[in-house]
């Protein structure tokens, strides 16, 4: 592998992005990507990253039901995985540039 290709695959990465929430405490779905927040760490791949997702429910799943269960669950079902280098987020540095919301997930090898 030359040096280019491996940095081309060094810069591949997923984020799983959920929406910031409104002040009533509900996700707010209609919020620019950039407002999104990083939920857990870096992925290796899409499929990894979207398989987080259905884990995340299934654990929430078995939680007892509240209010604010309700209000993760729906961020969960509008979460997104976003390359890293995705347009809508062009520019930026990841994931410095976005809080992280939990360590939740499986980062990268």
């Amino acid at each position: 592998m030359n040096r280019r290709h491996a940095a081309a695959l060094a810069l591949v990465g997923w984020y799983l992005m959920v929406p910031p929430r409104k002040p009533d405490g509900w996700p707010g779905l209609k919020a620019p990507l950039l407002e999104w927040t990083v939920e857990g760490g870096e992925f290796s791949s899409a499929q990894n990253c979207e398989s987080s997702i259905g884990k995340l429910l299934t654990d929430l799943g078995k939680q007892y039901d509240s209010s604010e269960n309700e209000r993760y669950r729906k961020s969960l079902m509008a979460a997104m995985c976003v390359d890293r280098n995705d347009p809508r987020v062009k520019g930026k540095q990841w994931p410095w540039f976005l809080p992280v919301a939990s360590g939740l997930g499986e980062a990268a090898n």
